[in-house]
């Protein structure tokens, strides 16, 4: 059951709740860490990200408290979609481990970034966290009325709600098929011999660097590339023809203009 105003997404500071507010403090301090390049080791980076997220959970918590916030709850689908999230974020980490592992200073920024994305993605998704302050006034609510989602006109009956789900699985799929070129790539990369040999022949480029890999490789990387540089923009016109022409939600609040609900 969806509560009252449910499914809006913020557009200004006003219209926030404290648990986005307290994410966009969080991500701002990550930035701050990536822009000083590493001045600082891993140790400290990760020393001063956790008391910035213990402070961040004090002040949500304390909130809920002053507000009467109750948890309304989740369903299996909830559950679902957080353990999604989960593995979708240490799928995408994960790929980037290979050129660049967390233990480099100038990277580890990176990666705290994209898990505080994960793990809210992740509360959002068990109605543990809000994004929009309606919502985060409802769950405060010691008695709310279910009622109808803000957006619900524009969700998906009949084929428009296949064909939404349909470019949900290809979306799906090419974000895992550029997820696996960047693993792949890395991984090939890094056991890449100095110099060329009887079987590692095939020059290989990484931001001014050079190895050599078999040919084999080199062309599944290459093979990899392609179908990603292909994909992704096959996939966002896709998007925004169904979005815009033929009025199915896809990105978001986006305006449908005056198409019929989707």
């Amino acid at each position: 059951m969806d509560w009252q105003k449910s499914g809006a997404s913020p557009q200004r500071w006003s219209g926030m709740a404290i648990d986005f507010k307290v994410m966009f403090v969080l991500h701002g301090a990550v930035m701050i860490q990536f822009i000083l390049g590493g001045s600082l080791n891993v140790t400290t980076e990760a020393a001063v990200q956790s008391v910035l997220i213990a402070g961040a959970f004090v002040v949500a918590a304390l909130v809920r408290k002053q507000g009467g916030w109750r948890w309304r709850g989740a369903g299996v689908k909830q559950y679902l979609g957080a353990l999604l999230t989960l593995c979708l974020t240490a799928l995408f980490l994960g790929a980037a481990t290979p050129l660049a592992p967390p233990t480099n200073p100038q990277i580890f920024p990176w990666y705290m970034g994209g898990l505080q994305i994960g793990v809210f993605n992740t509360l959002l998704s068990l109605r543990l966290a809000r994004m929009a302050q309606n919502d985060f006034l409802a769950d405060c609510d010691p008695d709310p009325q279910p009622v109808e989602l803000a957006n619900r006109g524009a969700m998906a009956t009949g084929w428009r709600l296949w064909a939404r789900r349909a470019y949900s699985v290809a979306f799906l799929a090419i974000w895992l098929e550029m997820v696996g070129f960047f693993y792949f790539h890395g991984v090939i990369f890094r056991n890449g011999a100095t110099s060329p040999n009887a079987i590692m022949n095939a020059a290989m480029m990484e931001h001014g660097h050079t190895v050599y890999v078999t040919a084999v490789d080199l062309g599944r990387d290459r093979l990899l590339m392609i179908i990603g540089m292909v994909g992704i923009p096959i996939v966002v016109g896709v998007g925004a023809l169904l979005h815009f022409v033929l009025g199915i939600r896809i990105f978001g609040n986006k305006p449908l203009f005056d198409h019929p609900a989707g």
